[in-house]
């Protein structure tokens, strides 16, 4: 395993030169590093082919989309199925994750690392008004962007919907 953090990578590295000789890339970097690429290589990274199509849905999405279980995500072929249903449609269910915050951050690793927010890495939130935002109400949401005002959006953001025992709330 490489054991390299990706965090200490530079942000300023750009190509200083680069040839194509004897199907192979050649290219020089401004931090003095050397690289050689076989063009067969590079073609067979291009996986541009294998991005699913994004498609536009209305209706009943629940039934269109992956539904996932907690232990499939952890899973190659559902981590797959996953992700392939984020990618085309946007969204994607996983069911029957336990009902706490770490059982949720559990599944959002299997998938890749929280962004820490001003909220913080995973944070709770309900109708409470916790915060003078209609965002935290049960009133309904047009279609919005969240967190665009950040300088870096979140890519994904995903939501553990828990539906209270109303007949038994402490249930």
């Amino acid at each position: 395993q490489r054991n390299v953090c990706i965090f200490d990578l530079k942000t300023d590295i750009q190509p200083t030169t680069f040839s194509l000789f004897q199907n192979t890339l050649k290219i020089g970097w401004n931090d003095g590093h050397h690289s050689e690429y076989g063009l067969d290589w590079l073609r067979a990274q291009n996986r541009a082919e294998n991005i699913p199509t994004e498609i536009l849905w209305s209706g009943d999405i629940s039934a269109q989309v992956e539904h996932v279980t907690a232990s499939d995500v952890k899973s190659k072929d559902g981590i797959t199925r996953l992700v392939k249903s984020l990618l085309e449609y946007g969204v994607g269910f996983v069911t029957n994750v336990k009902q706490n915050i770490q059982s949720t951050e559990e599944i959002i690793r299997c998938i890749g690392p929280p962004q820490k927010t001003l909220f913080g890495t995973m944070w709770e939130f309900s109708n409470k008004m916790d915060h003078l935002d209609s965002a935290y109400s049960n009133i309904a949401l047009d279609a919005h962007t969240d967190t665009s005002y950040f300088i870096q959006p979140a890519g994904l953001i995903i939501f553990h919907c828990m539906e209270r025992n109303i007949i038994n709330p402490a249930g």
